[in-house]
């Protein structure tokens, strides 16, 4: 995840499960994913999301544990993985 001007800026997505081909941006169908640093970014994003634990409480969100593989430019290139754990 990265920090920026207007807050965090990472994965979208919502519920739980497996969402595989993630775009730079979620649709409604289709989870996006997009990560940046120092005014660099993607042009295009490819990989996959794993959300095992989300807990929401209004707009916000209460627990989360989340696993990601994030490829810049080309699902090929060199990936960015991580994992996620909040808990309040």
């Amino acid at each position: 995840m990265a920090r920026t001007d207007r807050g965090w800026s990472g994965p979208s997505f919502i519920g739980l499960g497996t969402f595989l081909d993630t775009l730079r941006s979620a649709t409604a169908t289709q989870a996006g994913m997009s990560f940046s640093a120092e005014g660099r970014g993607c042009n295009q994003s490819f990989g996959h999301i794993e959300v095992l634990d989300i807990v929401p409480n209004g707009n916000t969100i209460q627990r989360i544990h989340v696993r990601f593989e994030h490829h810049c430019e080309s699902p090929t290139n060199f990936p960015l993985k991580g994992e996620l754990r909040i808990f309040q």
